[in-house]
């Protein structure tokens, strides 16, 4: 999944891709993001591609149904998944081709490299962080990164008739044009290429391989135990040993501890967010002389819960509030870290019954950050502290209390 951002993060990925092979094609070009509207528009040597639609993805639609228990509590954070619709426009002076050229840079570009990589992103969220002259300096909080999906480039035929129309909605005189869908994008809430080396030798070799499936995600200590950072996860399913498997999360790929045809285990590390988080097992094949690794079949994806652990609990000063209640800050210290748009509560519940008494928001949080701190109003007393990150309640060794007075 991935924030508000990711849209703006797509459009800013294409201007990068795209930008070089333009230049290369028509000297001094540039490619903008502006709307084709009017007179007011004044384009530029180059490209402009403008994001024209965002429509829901039918592969996607209704995916993560249902997102709410019974009681209407959150079991998980929704998420939709959609394509975007950008409209290609090349501009310059028709007597040398430029918009001819520079479209021409663009189609064997993206037809050349049909996805928007980790690496590219990576670079946009990067630029967009510069202290001095950021590009993009809106999207540094972008998180397309962490997105399992990949977003893939498609182009997309259209006629005169629909070309007109769409045109007809600007009020701008007609420029040469081609349009292009770029899904699945998740939201929550180019240089040269380079030539393959010669063919020195031909050796076939044919492997018989179905894709791995996955039926849940279940801890390593028991089925029925929460997951946790540093916990050993299982993953059931079946063909899962095709290969060599490698289990593919937000954080990147992990080596499993062990794999058969029904089971993987994995150790997971410490760099993974409380709650939910997307899974998958890649089965790596090892083709050539020397054997060099190749990705082979994907499996589904799934989710599954990962529980943060509260590892310090305590609070400032307290002052009176009136009512026999007092203001109080209360701070949490987690093993794991909670995101910037991720949801955290802070409940206190009676030592005796576990019944909540109190149930704190998080504030805004500008970072992700592993130590919350809850300014509060309370009644003097003794509870039981849990944390709950997109709905993950925080497990602990020992029942962790606090007392406020």
């Amino acid at each position: 999944m991935s924030n508000y951002l990711a849209i703006g993060t797509v459009t800013a990925a294409l201007e990068l891709i795209l930008q070089a092979p333009v230049a290369a094609a028509v000297p001094g070009a540039h490619v903008t993001n502006d709307r084709p509207a009017g007179g007011a528009f004044k384009p530029k040597l180059g490209l402009n591609l403008y994001c024209y639609a965002v429509v829901p993805n039918p592969a996607w639609r209704g995916s993560d149904l249902p997102t709410r228990r019974s009681d209407g509590s959150l079991e998980q954070v929704p998420q939709t998944g959609v394509d975007l619709f950008y409209l290609m426009t090349g501009y310059g002076d028709d007597v040398t081709l430029e918009p001819q050229r520079a479209i021409g840079a663009v189609v064997a570009t993206l037809h050349t490299q049909a996805t928007i990589t980790k690496p590219v992103i990576d670079t946009v969220i990067a630029q967009a962080s510069l202290n001095n002259n950021p590009i993009h300096a809106e999207l540094k909080n972008s998180d397309l990164g962490a997105q399992v999906e990949l977003v893939r480039l498609c182009p997309i035929e259209m006629s005169t008739e629909e070309l007109s129309k769409l045109w007809s909605v600007f009020e701008s005189p007609y420029s040469l044009s081609v349009a292009y869908r770029a899904g699945v994008v998740l939201l929550n809430a180019p240089g040269a290429v380079t030539p393959a080396p010669p063919v020195l030798s031909r050796d076939i070799e044919t492997l018989a391989s179905a894709a791995p499936q996955i039926d849940r995600v279940v801890s390593a200590a028991g089925f029925s135990n929460p997951i946790t950072s540093g916990s050993k996860i299982l993953v059931l399913g079946s063909g899962l040993a095709a290969g060599t498997p490698l289990v593919r999360l937000a954080s990147g790929d992990a080596t499993p501890d062990g794999a058969t045809d029904r089971q993987v285990s994995v150790t997971l590390a410490g760099n993974l967010s409380a709650g939910p988080q997307p899974l998958q097992v890649v089965s790596q094949l090892y083709l050539g002389d020397p054997p060099l690794p190749h990705p082979g079949a994907v499996s589904n994806l799934v989710q599954f819960v990962l529980h943060p652990t509260i590892t310090a609990l305590g609070h400032g000063n307290s002052t009176p509030a009136g009512g026999g209640l007092i203001n109080i800050t209360v701070n949490v210290t987690l093993d794991v870290s909670v995101g910037v748009a991720q949801s955290l509560l802070l409940l206190l519940r009676q030592p005796a019954t576990g019944r909540v008494q109190f149930m704190f928001q998080s504030p805004t949080r500008n970072a992700p950050t592993t130590t919350p701190a809850f300014s509060i109003q309370v009644r003097p007393g003794t509870y039981s502290a849990e944390v709950q990150v997109d709905g993950a309640a925080s497990q602990f060794v020992n029942p962790l209390q606090v007392t406020l007075a």
